[in-house]
């Protein structure tokens, strides 16, 4: 098993686990308190999964796992509850793409991997600095 297979696999498991978390945080913590910020962190692992539909998928998930945390959550403030998971749903919109596009243009580069962008880079440097040292 190669290790970007084990990385995917990994972060297959811990995306995830980090969703469930995130989520019963958030329905134990009264609304008010800005814990769906938390839903970041599983986005930004989608980064360093193969699936250019990845971030996507997770923003959606985290999306709709927000929504449900503004009914299921105990009542404090609700108007600004409401006003933080909005600007939360449009983060997590935001950042989806933009891993998106990052991920889009680091597979139509020429020459590069898809899964390591520095992989090709290093192996020539090493390759280079093996010939000069003879």
């Amino acid at each position: 098993m190669s290790s970007t297979t084990r990385i995917t696999f990994f972060l297959s498991g811990l995306i995830p686990a980090l969703l469930a978390g995130s989520f019963i945080l958030d329905v134990v913590t009264p609304l008010g308190v800005a814990v769906c910020i938390l839903y970041l962190l599983p986005l930004a692992l989608t980064v360093w999964i193969g699936a250019q539909r990845s971030p996507f998928l997770v923003a959606g998930n985290s999306g709709r796992l927000t929504a449900i945390g503004l009914f299921v959550s105990p009542q404090a403030f609700l108007q600004l509850a409401i006003i933080n998971r909005s600007m939360m749903l449009v983060t997590l919109a935001a950042t989806a793409l933009l891993i998106w596009s990052e991920k889009k243009n680091r597979a139509s580069r020429p020459g590069s991997e898809d899964q390591n962008p520095h992989g090709r880079r290093a192996e020539t440097l090493v390759e280079n600095v093996g010939e000069t040292s003879r």
